[in-house]
């Protein structure tokens, strides 16, 4: 049986290597490493181009969306569009609905 890992955070991992190698001997064919801010998407394209098995989601975490302003959400925004072509999907969109379910109605509106 093949696997695929669709939602993965690798950038928690200091043995991204060995990590990788327990996954495809595994069977694990494709992980989708989901970025949840500006700085985890910019680690998940680097993922992406360097392990074949990882695809690149994109995206900013409900809660981690309200600690930016308007024009970081936009910015960011724009880089992920600037990178459709290296990624599988948005990730990390929608509500979390147990913090803070009105203010981040308000910024997804955007």
């Amino acid at each position: 049986m093949t696997f695929i890992d669709i939602h993965a955070h690798l950038e928690f991992f200091d043995d991204l290597n060995i990590r990788i190698k327990k996954a495809k001997k595994r069977n694990v064919k494709i992980i989708l490493a989901n970025g949840i801010d500006v700085e985890t998407n910019r680690k998940v394209l680097a993922f992406a181009k360097e392990y074949p098995e990882v695809q690149a989601c994109l995206g900013i975490y409900p809660v981690n969306a309200l600690k930016l302003i308007k024009k970081e959400i936009n910015s960011e925004i724009k880089f992920i569009k600037e990178n459709k072509d290296k990624i599988i999907a948005i990730g990390e969109v929608g509500l979390d609905l147990e913090k803070l379910k009105k203010k981040q109605l308000s910024y997804w509106k955007l």
